[in-house]
């Protein structure tokens, strides 16, 4: 059976961390295709995921940030 390519993914960096009973794990990697950022939340063996290709991971960036300073402001006593 021939490997496709596109789906083969070299990884660049990992950082994982744990919070209450979830671990995450933020992965750069590179394909054929490019540069992306692919998010997993493991939780009982459940697994959900997100990937963000390069060319979106500034604009991912801004929206994160934003959310966290109106969740900043919405926590403010």
């Amino acid at each position: 059976m021939k490997e496709d390519n596109q789906s083969v993914s070299n990884e660049l960096f990992t950082y994982k961390f744990e919070m209450e009973s979830k671990t995450y794990f933020f992965d750069l990697k590179e394909n054929s295709k490019g540069r992306f950022l692919e998010i997993n939340e493991l939780s009982n063996k459940k697994r959900n995921s997100i990937i963000i290709p390069e060319e979106g991971l500034k604009a991912f960036l801004a929206y994160l940030k934003r959310t966290v300073e109106k969740w900043e402001l919405l926590n403010e006593d």
